[in-house]
């Protein structure tokens, strides 16, 4: 009789939503701007698809941060993902917007703390030992 080991499929899902997840507000706030610009493309006949493009070069930078400092992230995974959300938001359509907020709600899931934080240094050189 075989060892049956349960599958770990759900570790190993948190685990890849965790390293390549979207901040989730970021996620819900270009979500909400997708829409916007493809209402001002839909109500203009199209004539504002270009503002999408510049907006969508716009946010790279912002995006990068925020992965970068709230996220946790490295640079080079941080701008890749700004690029990313970018080029979603640079489509006149809001058909990336709904990948954006599917790629938020997975890192909920996933879960990742943010950047480690800074150990406090004794600059004094006493030692408080409470009991």
């Amino acid at each position: 009789m075989q060892n049956h080991r349960p599958s770990n499929d759900s570790h190993k899902f948190s685990e890849t939503a965790a390293l390549y997840g979207l901040h989730p507000l970021t996620a819900l706030v270009i979500f909400l701007f997708d829409h916007m610009l493809s209402l001002l493309e839909v109500i203009s006949f199209g004539w504002f698809a270009f503002f999408s493009l510049v907006c969508g070069a716009l946010v790279i930078g912002p995006v990068s941060v925020i992965q970068r400092r709230a996220y946790g992230d490295d640079r080079l995974l941080a701008v890749s993902k700004g690029c990313i959300v970018g080029l979603l938001l640079a489509v006149p359509s809001p058909l990336g917007s709904y990948l954006t907020g599917m790629w938020g709600i997975a890192s909920v899931i996933g879960r990742k703390p943010g950047p480690p934080k800074a150990e406090a240094i004794d600059t004094d050189g006493f030692v408080n030992e409470e009991k």
